[in-house]
This record gives structure tokens, sequence and C-alpha cells, in this order.
């Protein structure tokens, strides 16, 4: 069965479907960051997930610790998604044409996540802050927050958030 619908307004458990669920969609690329986090929120009632997105974004999926692409999407995403880079799509197979590349991503779901689902929304929140003045240190991008102490042993406050691997935190 295929429902048609905004994905950001639709609550994945109340479709009345027995069958795994998959999403699939040619997104307005101004909200690709929205469905991937809505894509963690539901991440409990799909199967996977083939998405069509701007290049640049699913590059920024992937990218590596260190680079100027590595940042909140990077790290919230891969805490509990695993993402395959199909294909690149170019702009001259549409009408009109667009003036960036396009990507064609398929995301599992991890299948032990990094972070909790209960601890989901403040990770997510302290990712945000993190990265927000991304040239500042942890502990000046952090310092309004209740860091558990195992926490402040681990990680080096002194470092800047584009620096830790997903792992590290």
């Amino acid at each position: 069965k295929i429902i048609t619908s905004d994905l950001l307004t639709q609550v994945i458990a109340s479709v009345p479907i027995n069958n795994p669920i998959r999403v699939c969609g040619n997104i307005p690329y101004n909200i690709t960051t929205s469905i991937i986090f809505w894509l963690i929120e539901q991440f409990h009632f799909w199967e996977d997930a083939f998405i069509m997105m701007q290049k640049e974004v699913a590059k920024r999926l992937t990218s590596k610790v260190g680079t100027k692409s590595y940042g909140r999407l990077t790290v919230v995403a891969g805490a509990y998604l695993d993402f395959e880079y199909c294909f690149t799509i170019p702009p001259d197979v549409f009408i009109p044409k667009p003036k960036v590349e396009s990507a064609f991503v398929r995301f599992t779901k991890k299948k032990h996540t990094l972070i909790n689902d209960e601890k989901y929304t403040r990770f997510n929140k302290l990712v945000a802050s993190a990265f927000s003045q991304r040239r500042k240190m942890l502990r000046n991008t952090l310092k309004g927050w209740d860091i558990p102490i195992d926490l402040k042993e681990k990680i080096d406050f002194n470092r800047r958030p584009e620096t830790l691997t997903i792992k590290a935190v």
C-alpha cells in the first residue's frame, strides 16, 4: 500500500499496515535534515528509507571527523542510522534543471544505537549546542549543561566539537 502524505506530519504508529514500512521520496531539499531527524524519532516503525536529496547533504552524512562538513547532522544521524550513498543524479535529468547535484541515499537503522531512545532529545540538543559555535571549545559551548562526571572523565572538554568521533560522544 502506498501512502502519499506530508511525511513530517505522519505518525507511522497510526498507519494501518501490517508489513514493514519503507519510506521513499524525492523530498524538498530544504527539509532534508528535518526528515532525517523524523526518521530517528520514528525509529521503531520503519524498515528502511530511500531518499533523493541534495548531494551536499548526503556528503555531510558521511563526512569525516575534522572536516568542515562534519557537524550535528553527521553526529546525531550517525548515532542511530547507517547510510549508503547509492548514486549521484546530475542536474540535467530534471526539468527545470536545478543548480545542484542530487544523491540517492538508503537509510537503515543501526542494530545497536549509540544513544538510548529516551536520551535522544537531550543528545540532539547537546550536539546542537556543541556545534552552535564550532570554533569554540566544548567547555565554553556546553558550559550550561549538566554533564555527568564519567563523561567529563572520558572527553577532553578543551577540544572543539568537530574533533570528536561519534563514538566518543
